[in-house]
């Protein structure tokens, strides 16, 4: 004997909700206040009704008419969100959340992607607003030279979440962001109450606004023990691991960070995140230094594998599930005409210091 699935029946014309009704064998009143929450107060409908109609919405594969609900002053249900195309895991992880905190909520997620181009996403803009989106999150808007422009283009929306601390009038914009500045201190501070003093900050001057602030807690660390800050053992490791097979004692790498160790004596080194910290405890080890012992490593994202290596590497959680949550809560509250002002208006979630054998 087979089991009869109920899968989605799509006809030709739209599928109506006097359509849901007859075969429902309910009123069309009933229909619209179990899916479009209208009908007013008066129209009272049992669970069991309400799961029935539902059912049979889904069988006719029933979609709502996002253009009449605009027109009538609904709500679509729907967040847009824009990322990256080459956005780190980390990103795609909060996206992932979003998705499923946006569910519980009752609404349904659009997704555009682009990479460091205005142009592309004005047209998803455009597409968000043709699809009738509620409220927009983004989470990609930290580019130098055109960051302004995105939060302005962002900004033509009634409803709108930056993840991530903005580059314009912070009292105009809502967002929550990780507390970069206060994970990166954290680092420093775990750091040296392991006894290591010469710390690098594989990060270098690049003009990211994260980066820009975990040099900033990469500094208060240091002053709030009293160790001063030496521009020398600040420099963009990442492009020293860019394209690297895995590192051996003649590798690039290693031989960069042999002349680094030669003419800094370090004795720690916070990655930019944790695959290149992976690949410096190799390149450490090809030298025949011990990792913690001689350097110590960190990485940031607490990606799956940083408890499965060897070393395991003390990292950085982002705590990705409550920034999602903030954001979807903070864009909800705007969509339902809550007035949020100011510190109100910004979320900082402070990362969680993972710490394991590495340091």
């Amino acid at each position: 004997m087979t089991q009869e699935l109920n899968t989605p029946t799509l006809s030709p014309a739209p599928v109506r909700l006097v359509d849901i009704a007859r075969r429902a064998n309910v009123s069309r009143t009933t229909v619209a206040k179990v899916i479009l929450q209208s009908a007013g107060e008066n129209a009272r409908v049992s669970t069991k009704t309400a799961m029935r109609v539902r059912k049979v919405a889904d069988e006719m594969g029933y979609r709502p008419n996002l253009t009449a609900q605009r027109l009538a002053g609904k709500q679509s249900k729907i967040i847009g969100i824009t990322i990256d195309t080459y956005a780190p895991t980390p990103s795609y992880q909060q996206l992932a959340e979003m998705e499923r905190c946006a569910t519980e909520a009752g609404y349904r997620v659009m997704v555009g992607q682009m990479h460091d181009d205005i142009s592309k996403l004005n047209d998803y803009m455009l597409d968000f607003k043709s699809s009738g989106v509620d409220g927009v999150i983004c989470i990609s808007h930290d580019y130098p030279g055109i960051h302004r422009d995105i939060v302005r283009m962002m900004q033509g929306f009634e409803n709108v979440v930056f993840v991530g601390k903005t580059a314009v009038d912070r009292s105009k914009v809502c967002w929550a962001s990780p507390d970069h500045r206060e994970a990166q201190s954290n680092i420093v501070k775990h750091l040296i109450e392991r006894g290591k003093k010469r710390i690098i900050l594989g990060i270098g001057n690049t003009q990211h606004r994260s980066y820009i602030e975990r040099r900033q807690g990469y500094r208060d660390g240091l002053e709030a023990h009293e160790i001063p800050y030496d521009p020398d053992l600040v420099f963009n490791l990442a492009d020293a691991c860019d394209g690297q097979p895995q590192p051996d004692r003649q590798s690039p790498l290693t031989m960069y960070l042999r002349e680094k160790w030669d003419q800094l004596k370090f004795d720690a080194i916070i990655a930019t995140n944790d695959v290149i910290a992976l690949y410096l405890i190799r390149a450490i080890e090809a030298m025949g230094l011990r990792v913690p012992d001689d350097v110590a490593v960190t990485g940031y994202d607490n990606l799956p594998m940083t408890h499965l290596t060897r070393p395991a590497i003390t990292t950085v959680d982002l705590c990705n599930h409550e920034l999602a949550q903030a954001s979807i809560d903070l864009l909800i509250r705007q969509i339902q005409g809550e007035p949020i002002r100011g510190k109100a208006k910004h979320h900082n979630i402070v990362p969680k210091l993972v710490i394991r054998q590495s340091t």
